[in-house]
């Protein structure tokens, strides 16, 4: 495992995963939707008060996601998180100070980042880093995490950018087109059998479309229990709805789904379900990457 810290690269890849932090649009951002946001060292840990001193002016959470990695990187990093935040404190406002002590007073358990604040490390190519954490049943025999990290490229090589990757998620019976109610029933008890699954998110780039902002792309991936469940799902979810494009692969017990769609009235989806099987291959080939860890 690679030790925590800054990623060492040329120019703007140059950064910690504090950046994330940063104010953006005179409100702080939530803790960080992307895996590639590695933990940091005391001295990014130090830059914390320009964020947490506008907390006044956000939901009271973000504050507290953003404590929560703070702290687990402080641990990790073997930085005294209390001197920090104590220190930190002094420069923060009330209201935000007040946070920062409570949050300290609170147990290792409710400070834990996977049971409590929704992330998890996820190692990288470059370093140790945060990832979604949905907290839903999460068994899978290989590392499906690293799985969904890659998904990106599948992403990036297209129209998208990936916008979030979460583990530990789920796949909603919605995006499936059962015929029968023998189909619904068993579709039911396919996803509740799931081993684990991932959610990864992507944003249509601007010059594809005017209103790329309301258009929902997402990679679902799963490993099921049997290779009959998965192969099940993938009759289900390959172009059969009229509300959404859809396209479904498997490869042994691994499941992949993409689905898109415009989630505004009145605006068309960019992705046609013609369209969508283009990435038919590509799911193929990643679940195929993921199914060798099995063996």
């Amino acid at each position: 495992m690679r030790k925590f810290g800054t990623r060492s690269c040329a120019g703007s890849r140059r950064w910690s995963w504090f950046s994330s932090f940063v104010p953006r649009r005179k409100h702080l951002v939530r803790a960080p939707n992307d895996f590639t946001s590695t933990l940091g060292t005391k001295r990014n840990l130090a830059n914390m008060p320009s964020p947490l001193a506008r907390a006044s002016r956000v939901d009271y959470r973000d504050p507290l996601i953003t404590l929560s990695l703070v702290c687990h990187s402080a641990d990790r990093t073997a930085v005294d998180a209390h001197g920090l935040l104590d220190e930190v404190g002094g420069l923060a406002m009330p209201k935000t100070a007040e946070l920062m002590s409570g949050f300290l007073a609170r147990s290792p358990e409710q400070r834990n980042i996977r049971s409590h604040w929704g992330y998890d490390e996820v190692s990288t190519d470059a370093g140790l880093g945060f990832i979604g954490w949905g907290f839903e049943p999460y068994q899978p025999s290989y590392d499906l995490k690293a799985l969904a990290v890659e998904s990106r490229s599948i992403l990036a090589a297209d129209r998208y950018r990936a916008d979030s990757v979460r583990v530990a998620t789920e796949i909603a019976e919605a995006w499936f087109a059962p015929e029968t109610p023998d189909q619904q029933e068993r579709l039911r008890n396919v996803l509740q059998c799931v081993k684990g699954a991932a959610t990864i998110s992507g944003k249509l780039r601007p010059e594809h479309h005017p209103r790329n902002d309301v258009q929902q792309f997402t990679i679902f991936l799963a490993e099921c229990s049997n290779e009959n469940d998965s192969a099940f799902l993938e009759s289900l979810g390959t172009g059969n709805s009229p509300r959404h494009a859809v396209i479904g692969a498997n490869e042994g017990p691994s499941f992949a789904l993409a689905v898109a769609r415009s989630f505004m009235a009145g605006v068309e989806s960019y992705e046609t379900q013609e369209m969508i099987e283009r990435f038919k291959l590509p799911l193929v080939q990643l679940l195929r990457r993921g199914h060798r860890l099995t063996q």
